[in-house]
Formats: C-alpha cells, structure tokens, sequence
C-alpha cells in the first residue's frame, strides 16, 4: 500500500511513515531529503517528487531531467510525478526524461 498525501507534508512526516504504508507518495512542497530519511528509518518507501503540473507538463525536457536527478540525489526511492501519474497531454519527451535521468544517475544500459 502506498500513501499519497498532497501539500506540504514536512510537519507530519514522521506519522505519515507510522500508518502501516509501505510506501510514501509526496508532492514537490515536501522536503524530500528530509522525508526520505526519515522514512528510510522506518523502512517506508519514497514516491515522487517531480513538479507534476509545472514541470512534468508545462516544464521544458531540461527543466525534467534536472528536477529528477535532483529527485533521485535526494533520495527518492520510485521517481515519478509528485501526483503519482503525469498530467494527459504531458509532453511525451519529458516524460522520457524521468527514464533518461534514472539511466544516468545509475548508470543503466
């Protein structure tokens, strides 16, 4: 099970990480390196963070790229938008920026 939660979460992160979710979905307003090793503590997974609306779907393919390598040195455990799902009508080539970013930071392929 994982929890979505919109807003800012950075004030409850921690009884987010106490509701039994194996995982954490949380919008681009949390603080996701704070967030994340908060709920590595607990062994919860993080979703997220890109900017769904902003970025992912009005946001240039650079603009993506560097929000998700910047989603992953954070600690972002699954990358994906903040909203779990890309707005329709994202455009395609940023969409594949989220795999480009994941490649490059790991080294894949």
């Amino acid at each position: 099970m994982v929890l979505h939660v919109c807003a800012n979460t950075d004030l409850i992160i921690e009884l987010i990480c106490q509701t039994g979710a194996v995982g954490l979905s949380i919008e681009e307003k949390a603080d996701l390196k704070r967030a994340a090793a908060i709920a590595h503590q607990q062994g919860v997974w993080v979703f997220g963070n890109l900017a769904t609306a902003t970025t992912l779907f009005k946001g240039t393919p650079e603009e993506v790229y560097r929000e998700a390598i910047a989603a992953l040195g954070n600690g972002t455990d699954f990358l994906c938008p903040g909203c779990g799902i890309a707005p329709p009508r994202s455009p395609l080539e940023n969409i594949r920026q989220l795999k480009k970013a994941r490649d490059d930071c790991f080294k894949v392929g």
